[in-house]
């Protein structure tokens, strides 16, 4: 079974196929013809970040740039915890898959821009020697291609590599008819879950149970800490390694738009600088002109402006529990890195469930955020 295959699913998701599946809070998961008034209609980006990569000609100071969807945009590892969830990932592999398996078939990762953190847990799926589904799911088709070439096809012989290029909206809705009946694990780790905003997270996690996951399945989410020492202490100028990853990145990603991205990219034109803004919880990354700019002749950055990158949501056990109760998912189990920084849960759709209604969840969020 080595090798792979990258499927197009884009505009699987519509408003018109939203009401397939189950209706949250409905009291035996039973199928239904209508959407949920309960899952708002908001909707990840298709952008390989997240949403907050928003209109290029937003006034001063509200500026930030969109990441093109064809292309394979590399985040800054800096603002993540990347090697606490790698070390619990392979510390731990084998109980998670004693848990996945024999209990799921078929894996859903939802990528971010990074590669597939699935690799000791397929390892170990390999090892069983009984069929599985891998799905890696971006809207960049080259995301999926790098995950796959990194996890190396050859190794299995079992697992059945396959890439969805599309939203995660998409994902979900092809996935429902596609592989209805088919007992689903999802994995939605850091690099991914934090660029996007915890409402949206919380959504799009109602979606899953709502449209996609039969009871019984898990959801394995990773987690940044909200107001950890390396978040707090070590923002700042972001590093020159930092900064000329990411100016590589941008001239890569707009070179295929306007051909003088490789001079409005130089690392010489601007400055990196990063921040952890306590009130929301997050992280956040920058570039800063050195001078005025003009970007493709139409759109301008003043001299000492500052245009959002990324940005990393982090998560008190507060905001987990509220999520939680939205979305009807149980608490199975969860590991803490060493350090207290990066959480690991392991979460289970029970037999029925009533989730709490959007107002609650929404209430919370705007009350501790101010």
């Amino acid at each position: 079974m080595s090798g792979f295959e990258i499927k197009s699913i884009v505009g699987m998701s519509s408003p018109s196929r939203n009401g397939h599946g189950k209706q949250p809070g409905s009291s035996c998961c039973s199928p239904t013809g209508t959407a949920s008034k309960e899952i708002p209609g908001r909707r990840l980006a298709t952008a390989t970040r997240a949403k907050f990569f928003e209109d290029l000609s937003s006034p001063e100071g509200q500026k930030s740039f969109p990441i093109p969807n064809a292309t394979a945009y590399a985040g800054l590892s800096s603002i993540y915890h990347e090697e606490a969830e790698m070390d619990i990932l392979s510390r731990q592999s084998k109980e998670l898959v004693s848990m996945i398996c024999p209990r799921t078939t078929v894996i859903v990762e939802f990528l971010g821009g990074q590669s597939s953190m699935a690799a000791n847990i397929l390892a170990e799926i390999e090892r069983l020697g009984t069929p599985f589904k891998y799905y890696a799911v971006s809207s960049s088709s080259m995301d999926c291609l790098k995950a796959f070439s990194l996890l190396g096809p050859w190794k299995y012989k079992n697992v059945q590599l396959i890439g969805l290029h599309g939203s995660y909206e998409d994902a979900c809705d092809w996935l429902a008819v596609n592989e209805a009946g088919s007992a689903k694990t999802i994995l939605w780790l850091s690099h991914s879950i934090a660029s996007f905003d915890r409402i949206d997270v919380a959504i799009f996690l109602r979606r899953l149970t709502a449209h996609l996951l039969l009871p019984g399945d898990l959801v394995i989410i990773g987690t940044e800490r909200r107001g950890t020492e390396r978040d707090v202490f070590e923002c700042g100028g972001g590093g020159e390694s930092n900064k000329n990853r990411l100016m590589d990145n941008l001239r890569r990603s707009y070179g295929l738009y306007f051909e003088s991205a490789r001079e409005t990219f130089s690392s010489d034109l601007w400055e990196l600088d990063d921040e952890y803004d306590a009130t929301i919880g997050a992280r956040r990354c920058y570039i800063v002109a050195k001078k005025n700019l003009k970007l493709n002749n139409d759109i301008t950055v003043n001299a000492g402006e500052r245009v959002l990158m990324e940005q990393s949501w982090k998560y008190d056990d507060g905001d987990i529990q509220e999520m939680l109760r939205y979305t009807g998912l149980d608490l199975t189990t969860a590991y803490t890195d060493s350090e207290g920084a990066y959480d690991l849960r392991v979460l289970t759709l029970p037999q029925c469930k009533t989730p709490k209604q959007f107002c609650t969840l929404k209430a919370y969020f705007d009350q501790k955020e101010g």
